[in-house]
């Protein structure tokens, strides 16, 4: 009885220390964004740097300014996915990891390194969730609906891979409100108006024929074969199926959670489902896709991580993504350096 008691103690103790140094503080937050501008400053002394994946919304930038601009949306975003477990309480004590995994997992990437639009369109999309998750309990969501469906249109004319996520935005607010018509009146209504808008600018500017032409043929998928490039296929299904298993640590614990937060979860398994999908094809090849997958993955980590869970466990997946992420920074600095 007491070796157990003593036991309870010890672990207890530990969960606390573990804890507290996880808490989001000014320390531990000041200590990440100086590792993320430390490895970012790396790449200014280096001879050659990653091509973004396509086309920028801001054509002509320095390789400094690209990548200053990269580290600002990058802190941005990570500052978000922190917001979010923050404001929607997916993690019952608060905690920083989120942020923490992210800036390490896009830190670790050469890709990530520079502007793109894929690192534009996540953050609009993290804005979109956050409308989304806002509708729980509101008895007229139809604003914060339409808020969403506007910022993910604006999202998919950024980053056209993300039109996959439109049937997303429909099962989220059906699991986390209605479907009602005035709703869906809102969706539509939200994902027309920047389409409307910027489709009468190019009219107006008599390229909207060619622009409609550049956005149609973005949209060549390529099956996945192991004959495209082996590495990154492997790596991708290292991540996913480390992901899989954080699902199924956050849904062994759903239970002890209340409704708000098991819904919220659903959500980000939906998500991860659909930007997994954008993965999958457009395997071979960089996708705008890639920073919002970095960004679902150390969510879902983050969130496994902070579940009451077998200590052995989560210190052995915890060893993985370490690993993962070194890594991730040996060949990210060995391909550009």
């Amino acid at each position: 009885m007491q070796q157990t008691h003593c036991g309870e103690i010890a672990h207890n103790t530990m969960g606390i220390s573990i804890r507290n140094y996880l808490r989001p503080n000014v320390t531990n937050i000041s200590f990440t964004i100086g590792i993320a501008i430390l490895l970012w400053t790396k790449q200014l002394t280096l001879s050659t740097l990653p091509n973004e994946t396509t086309h920028t919304l801001i054509d002509g930038l320095s390789t400094p300014l690209s990548i200053w601009l990269s580290l600002i949306i990058t802190l941005a975003s990570g500052y978000m996915i922190f917001m979010l477990t923050e404001k929607f309480n997916f993690i019952q004590n608060r905690t920083y990891l989120p942020f923490f995994l992210y800036i390490l997992f896009s830190s670790s990437q050469a890709d990530f390194y520079v502007f793109s639009n894929g690192k534009v369109a996540f953050l609009l999309l993290l804005l979109s969730l956050w409308e989304i998750l806002s509708t729980y309990h509101k008895q007229e969501p139809t604003k914060l609906v339409y808020n969403a469906a506007l910022l993910l249109s604006v999202c998919i004319l950024i980053a056209p891979d993300f039109i996959i996520l439109v049937p997303f935005l429909f099962i989220s607010l059906f699991i986390i409100n209605n479907l009602s018509l005035r709703i869906l009146h809102a969706i539509a209504l939200g994902i027309a108006t920047p389409i409307a808008l910027l489709g009468g600018i190019f009219y107006l500017q008599g390229t909207l024929e060619k622009n409609i032409i550049q956005f149609v043929q973005s949209y060549q998928i390529k099956i996945p074969t192991w004959d495209t490039d082996k590495l990154t296929i492997i790596y991708h299904s290292v991540l996913f199926i480390l992901s899989l298993v954080a699902i199924r640590g956050c849904l062994a614990n759903r239970f002890q959670s209340n409704i708000n937060e098991r819904k919220n979860i659903q959500v980000i398994i939906w998500l991860y489902f659909f930007i997994s999908l954008i993965i999958a094809l457009r395997m071979g090849r960089n996708t705008e896709a890639s920073t919002a997958f970095s960004g679902i993955i150390s969510f879902l980590f983050a969130l496994f991580f902070s579940i009451n869970t077998s200590q052995k466990n989560t210190l052995f997946y915890l060893t993985l993504v370490v690993l993962l992420i070194a890594y991730n920074l040996i060949i990210s600095y060995a391909g550009i350096s």
